[in-house]
């Protein structure tokens, strides 16, 4: 007998990831693909090939699905995705020109101009973002106004998540979660701003159709479905933000839940009730989450992990540093910091945890109260400092492995639209390590 299953892919910005899942959310098979390759320069550019990331896309499908093994029969697939990039369609669907990553910084003197003014202050009003480089509205308006030919033949400019899907079902749509970072959307409305395209020079009947994650995009195409060795007319799903995918899969929906990324960056993800938006403080940025009726405030803490590894390759590292002797470096330094004897190690470690503080402590403030907080990533490789920051912010502490988490969500956005797949509130397992303040 068949076991049914669900596919999601995470489209991120250095490779795709995949994951066939059952309808336990058990992961059955996944995949990584080959390195997206980035184009960059003095200048800031950051830009990828589209056809290439529909190659790795389609690769890591395509092996994923191999692996799972012909016992699985598959009825849905959803992507989660980066968002802020922005690409270009023409009027075959064929993309014209290159990915603009979020990582660009040509816009910087736009962006300097709208917030050395009120501008800045109106474009957080509308679309729940700071302005900043490497999202839609800054790139389309440097486009605009710099490299007008970026993208010639350009009739619908896209993100990432609309690349994908418009390859598998051959519609141009993204969901309210990927286009909060397109900065082009009224985040209170779920709608197109007229007054932020117009700043960004396109009309709102060159960008996607917009709709809700968990909608139903479309069938995939005989076309994609050989390309990516799927079922033909297997339901294509929206998804969502990979952050907010993350969040989903780990049940981070629940107003004053927290999602903590810990990785080289760190940043705080709290979910709040979406009609507390107006309340969130002015240095998180506000997207919809992919559960409805509720948002994500998400603050860039900046490059906490990094510090941390930087003192560990000072204090442990040879004079080679070669990625094969990272392993036992983090492990003697665990060792060490265990023991009590990582001084500088726990003062970086005390830092990072207080920047969680702070930041709570402003979302508190606003009476959008934190209540406990689910880490992912490198510090939950240590078993101090998930003490720390609980000890710090006063809320108890959940440790989650690695896993691909976004490609998780989006597959269980997958089934759950097919009402087959439990509920987000449904006890999928051991829970997770707790750490009380």
């Amino acid at each position: 007998m068949k076991r049914r299953g669900v596919v999601g892919v995470d489209v991120g910005t250095t490779t795709v990831k995949v994951v066939v899942t059952g309808l336990d959310s058990a992961v059955l098979a996944e995949a990584t693909s080959s390195a997206l390759v980035m184009e960059s320069d003095d200048s800031g550019r950051s830009e990828e090939s589209p056809a290439q990331l529909l190659r790795c896309v389609t690769g890591a499908i395509n092996e994923a699905c191999r692996d799972a093994g012909p016992d699985v029969d598959l009825v849905g697939i959803a992507v989660a995705s980066q968002s802020g990039s922005i690409a270009a369609i023409d009027g075959s669907g064929t993309a014209v020109g290159p990915l603009v990553t979020w990582m660009d910084e040509r816009s910087r003197p736009v962006v300097d101009q709208w917030t050395a003014g009120p501008v800045g202050d109106r474009i957080r009003s509308i679309s729940g973002w700071n302005a900043g480089t490497g999202l839609g509205l800054s790139t389309l308006a440097w486009i605009d106004a710099s490299h007008p030919d970026l993208h010639p033949g350009a009739r619908t400019f896209v993100g990432a998540d609309t690349l994908v899907t418009h390859f598998l079902t051959g519609r141009a749509t993204t969901n309210r979660s990927n286009a909060a970072a397109m900065q082009l959307m009224d985040v209170s409305r779920g709608e197109w701003s007229n007054e932020l395209c117009d700043l960004a020079a396109v009309s709102p009947a060159r960008l996607p159709e917009l709709g809700k994650s968990g909608d139903t995009i479309g069938e995939v195409t005989a076309e994609a479905a050989s390309a990516c060795g799927l079922p033909s007319g297997l339901l294509v799903i929206a998804g969502g933000h990979d952050q907010t995918c993350a969040a989903f899969a780990l049940d981070v929906v629940e107003p004053g839940h927290v999602l903590l990324g810990t990785g080289t960056a760190w940043v705080v993800t709290a979910v709040a009730d979406a009609r507390a938006y107006r309340s969130i403080p002015s240095q998180f940025n506000v997207s919809p989450h992919v559960v409805s009726g509720r948002i994500t405030a998400s603050e860039y803490l900046g490059g906490l992990g990094a510090d941390f590894e930087s003192w560990v390759t000072r204090t442990y590292g040879s004079e080679t540093n070669h990625q094969s002797e990272r392993p036992s470096m983090f492990a003697a330094a665990e060792a060490d910091i265990t023991a009590g004897l990582g001084g500088d190690a726990i003062e970086i470690m005390e830092h990072a945890a207080d920047r969680v503080r702070l930041s709570l402590d402003q979302l508190t403030a606003s009476d959008s109260h934190p209540t406990r907080i689910t880490i992912v990533g490198g510090a939950t490789a240590s078993s101090v400092w998930p003490a720390i920051i609980a000890d710090a912010t006063g809320l108890p502490v959940a440790v989650r492995g690695d896993s691909s988490w976004p490609a998780i969500g989006a597959a269980r956005l997958a089934g759950l639209n097919a009402d087959i797949h439990p509920s987000p509130h449904h006890d999928q397992g051991p829970h997770p390590q707790e750490t009380s303040p």
